[in-house]
């Protein structure tokens, strides 16, 4: 060996040392165990009692050397001691999914700029349009690229990528917590932009965009959604943040069929919306109690008949905050719905928090379906009810974490009425949930 390529071979030994010294690893996860219970779902075929044991497991590695860094993570999510009527969905079983998979580059100052370039998950705005679920026993995932640039005052986002299908999807598949992995394809993408401007005292206004292709795969049916969302949000503090006002509202065309049936063939035009306001109040008590009074509108279709489709898309959004929990219940989300309701949050210690909320809902169009339960009524029956909802959380130390809640439906007359037979007695749905930070 010549003594020029000794030095060279030195030369990059030290420099691949002085790398990896700086290099680390990063290893966490969580684990959650969850017990559901629902008396009086009105969810067609539903048993009069249903009861459902969640496990999640998930697994989070991270390898970083300057500004790079590599993620991976790993999900295990199960269902237990349900039965043959069970509402079991991909919601609620992903086993052995690595649900991140990326790597990522930071920059800039404070490293707040970033790129990820592979699987990933995420948080855009207030989660209504865009989101990594918590509550729900599964997760979102994309496949593609992520882009965020941020300064002072701005931050704006991009996104273009394939949405990751959960898998597997039949019944039985799931009830044995069968392991398949996901799936994405090049047919169907998701991308964004979206602009966050940041004002004095904590004030913000936001403005966005989305836009999502699909088409039918041969193991996954689609509406063949060709959808273009705009929509903004605005958040503004007054008397020192005593009171607060958000608002939010968003405008969707495009193309979609009405259902995902195989047989559905007929393209719809998309004139669709939604709408969200919120006045809150912050007291100033040993409890830092807040009081908010929330209106929320989404649109829905007017005529099954005719060549237009009314109902606003939600997209990959969360509705666990505004509207009810998942999984056993998850009876309303953000489409033909309309809704105004009181919400009371306040910390007792350090260590728990409460909440408190009573709602009214009614569909937006009579004449339209309650989708999440696939339920119409022939009558125009709007009214669906008064939704009483209560939880609790007390973090024991900063590995163990209770949750408790309940919800309380008085179901209106559109139940009594509903075309399909379902139980028309009022709905109780409760949880108790335990889970680990390692």
């Amino acid at each position: 060996m010549s003594l020029k390529n000794a030095k060279q071979i030195l030369l990059l030994t030290l420099y691949f040392f002085h790398w990896s010294c700086e290099a680390q690893w990063d290893f966490s996860g969580t684990y959650a165990l969850r017990y559901e219970y629902i008396k009086n779902s009105p969810r067609i075929n539903a048993s009069t009692t249903d009861r459902l044991l969640g496990s999640r497991l998930e697994l989070v590695s991270t390898y970083t050397a300057d500004k790079s860094y590599w993620t991976l993570e790993v999900q295990d999510a199960r269902v237990f001691l349900d039965d043959a009527n069970s509402p079991l969905g991909t919601d609620d079983v992903n086993t052995l999914e690595p649900i991140q998979a990326y790597w990522g580059y930071r920059w800039g100052a404070s490293q707040e700029n970033d790129v990820k370039l592979g699987r990933f998950t995420l948080d855009l705005g207030n989660r209504r349009l865009f989101a990594r679920p918590r509550f729900r026993n599964t997760r979102n995932s994309f496949t593609g690229g992520y882009v965020r640039w941020k300064s002072d005052s701005t931050q704006i986002e991009s996104l273009i990528a394939m949405p990751d299908n959960r898998f597997p999807r039949n019944f039985a598949d799931l009830d044995a917590n069968k392991v398949q992995l996901d799936k994405n394809y090049p047919e169907n993408l998701v991308w964004s932009i979206y602009l966050t401007r940041e004002l004095t005292n904590k004030d913000l206004y936001e403005l966005y965009y989305f836009g999502l292709k699909e088409s039918d795969q041969d193991d996954v049916n689609t509406r063949n959604r060709r959808l273009h969302t705009f929509g903004g949000r605005l958040v503004q503090s007054f008397l020192s943040g005593f009171l607060h006002v958000e608002s939010e509202g968003a405008y969707q065309l495009g193309r979609a069929r009405a259902s995902s049936k195989p047989e559905d063939l007929m393209d719809l035009d998309i004139n669709a919306w939604f709408g969200y306001v919120t006045l809150g109040h912050k007291f100033d008590d040993l409890w830092s109690s807040k009081v908010d009074i929330e209106l929320n509108y989404a649109s829905g279709d007017k005529d099954e008949e005719d060549d237009k489709f009314q109902q606003f898309d939600p997209l990959f959004g969360v509705r666990r905050a505004e509207f009810n929990a998942t999984n056993l219940y998850g009876f309303f989300a953000r489409k033909n719905h309309k809704s105004v309701g009181i919400l009371f949050r306040a910390k007792p210690s350090s260590e728990s928090s409460l909440s408190m909320s009573y709602r009214a809902l009614w569909l937006a169009t009579a004449d339209d379906s309650l989708p999440s339960l696939n339920l119409s009524n022939s009558s125009n029956e709007d009214f669906l009810g008064y939704q009483l909802e209560g939880r609790f959380r007390y973090q024991f130390n900063p590995t163990v974490m209770l949750e408790t809640g309940g919800i309380y439906l008085a179901k209106g007359g559109f139940f009594d009425n509903a075309d399909q037979k379902v139980n028309s007695d009022n709905t109780v749905y409760l949880y108790s949930e335990v889970s680990l930070k390692f």
